[in-house]
């Protein structure tokens, strides 16, 4: 207990932090920008030096803001969930919530392929409510009197997750066949290759908004890693935090998920290697998961836009490389917790 105790409270150095994040950042633009030069086309053949000027490469710019936003906003909320929860399991889209946004967003679609009135915000918010619902359904069938089994939870998850399914393949169903290809890109997380501006813009600030609020709280997940009573004794209230990060989670997730689909595992491993290099205090883990996430999906698609070009295909979505990567990950999690509770 004094061992945990002293990792939490490590000093941890404002302007360090500061200096941390504006490396992080700096690194990631860096990414960014070179990776907005790989496609079919060479926008510095075609527009030289004024390759800011170019529509292909403001194109290719709003995709990986998309990528961005969605790596950093998944891998900070999986960070939250893993926190909130006490379970190194815990992750958007294992939980059901990612399923969630999409039952709501495939509803968004539906409806503003039949309507012209469907405005910026309608899918966002639709995938917030299936998502915030999903979370409290979880939540629910895993609690057992203010206790949550982690197996318990992961098996609500995995049932709300077939749910949804379901009912994403029920209103395939009903889509037009010409556009079902589209739907079915997304639905396994698929960055397109261009997002309109406007979109773009609610989305990111929504993102942005939650883990800022994920941030300022990390002092008080720290708290709760040593146990509810600690905290509670501590002054962190417990019931209101939980409500506030299902919540900031939710949002996070709806927005990914009408950006580019439920993009699978990444805020499992991202938030695990950072723990490993970084140390347990969220308050740093916070800063450093969404640019390393943001990154991460940043090099993903640029990668799956390389596949896509040597395989003549009209997309690879980055949701393919995630699961592969991700997949093993988590069962090398569920393992390893399996023997130390035999042990």
């Amino acid at each position: 207990m004094l061992a945990i105790m002293d990792n939490y409270r490590s000093p941890l150095s404002l302007s360090q932090l500061r200096a941390l994040a504006l490396l992080l950042a700096m690194l990631t633009l860096v990414a960014a920008f070179l990776c907005s030069f790989s496609g079919p086309i060479s926008v510095v053949e075609n527009a030289g030096w004024c390759f800011w000027q170019s529509i292909i490469w403001q194109g290719r710019v709003t995709r990986i803001i998309a990528a961005g936003l969605v790596g950093g906003g998944l891998s900070i909320a999986g960070l939250a969930l893993q926190a909130l929860l006490r379970n190194p399991l815990a992750d958007p889209y294992i939980l059901g919530i990612s399923s969630g946004a999409g039952v709501g967003v495939i509803f968004g679609l539906s409806l503003a392929a039949r309507t012209t009135s469907v405005q910026v915000a309608t899918i966002p918010t639709l995938a917030f409510v299936g998502a915030v619902t999903t979370c409290a359904v979880v939540y629910a069938v895993a609690q057992q009197r203010g206790n949550i089994d982690p197996y318990s939870l992961i098996l609500s998850g995995v049932m709300i997750n077939s749910i949804n399914t379901a009912i994403i393949v029920a209103v395939y169903l009903f889509i037009d066949p010409h556009t079902l290809t589209s739907f079915v890109g997304w639905s396994i997380g698929q960055v397109p290759d261009t997002v309109a501006p406007d979109q773009l813009l609610f989305c990111g600030i929504c993102i942005i908004g939650a883990c800022v609020y994920i941030l300022l709280r990390g002092a008080a997940y720290n708290t709760l890693g040593l146990g509810d009573g600690v905290a509670a004794t501590s002054g962190v209230p417990i019931r209101r935090l939980r409500i506030e990060t299902f919540v900031c989670a939710g949002l996070v997730t709806a927005c990914a998920v009408s950006m580019v689909g439920p993009v699978g595992f990444l805020g499992l491993f991202i938030p695990h290697i950072c723990r490993m290099v970084f140390g347990p205090d969220h308050r740093r883990l916070a800063v450093v998961c969404g640019f390393v996430g943001a990154m991460f999906l940043i090099l993903c698609d640029t990668f799956c836009r390389y596949i896509s070009i040597a395989a003549d295909l009209g997309g690879f979505p980055v949701g393919i490389v995630t699961a592969f990567l991700g997949g093993p990950f988590f069962i090398w999690l569920l393992r390893g917790r399996r023997r130390t509770r035999l042990s």
